[in-house]
């Protein structure tokens, strides 16, 4: 058995990490984050297959609860690899990638004219605050999601759940 069954979360964690590297050095910014998003997907899909693949070739019985947990634990060695990757990645690599996303955060809050919005959906009149008071009372909300800690989570979060729902579709079929 080689080395891509045996280890399938390893190796996919691994060409996701070159990828999301390629793509950084290669100047590619937010554009790329779709495609990245759907490398990730198809990651998820084919780690899940090659471990059940893996364990079918191992011969496994076909146990619903067995080839769940099977999936499941391949796909948290794989978030947990892309959880320590991205972490790291927006903490030492990318470190302009979070400042970049605030300043336009708060050029968009800036330059929203509110007076035209109805006063029922006017925040500076539901709040009644002024417009200074308001951006920075928003930015200090989203300054607490925009760290590489919390994209980490939501990384792991994310795999796991998609992890959830591709195990369960791919053990069904």
């Amino acid at each position: 058995m080689g080395w891509p069954l045996k280890y399938p979360a390893l190796v996919f964690g691994s060409v996701y990490i070159l990828f999301r590297l390629a793509f950084y050095y290669l100047g590619y910014g937010e554009e790329a984050y779709k495609i990245l998003v759907s490398i990730n997907l198809l990651f998820i899909i084919l780690v899940i297959s090659f471990t059940l693949y893996r364990d079918y070739l191992l011969g496994k019985p076909p146990y619903f609860p067995e080839q769940m947990k099977s999936a499941m634990r391949s796909i948290g060695i794989y978030a947990i690899l892309l959880t320590v990757f991205i972490f790291i990645f927006f903490k030492f690599i990318d470190t302009g990638f979070f400042p970049e996303k605030l300043r336009m955060f708060r050029e968009g809050l800036e330059n929203t004219d509110y007076n035209a919005l109805p006063d029922n959906e006017n925040p500076l009149l539901l709040k009644n605050l002024t417009k200074e008071e308001f951006v920075n009372g928003e930015m200090k909300k989203i300054e607490k999601f925009n760290s590489p800690f919390s994209w980490a989570t939501f990384t792991l979060v994310g795999v796991m759940v998609g992890g959830l729902i591709y195990s369960l579709i791919l053990v069904l079929i």
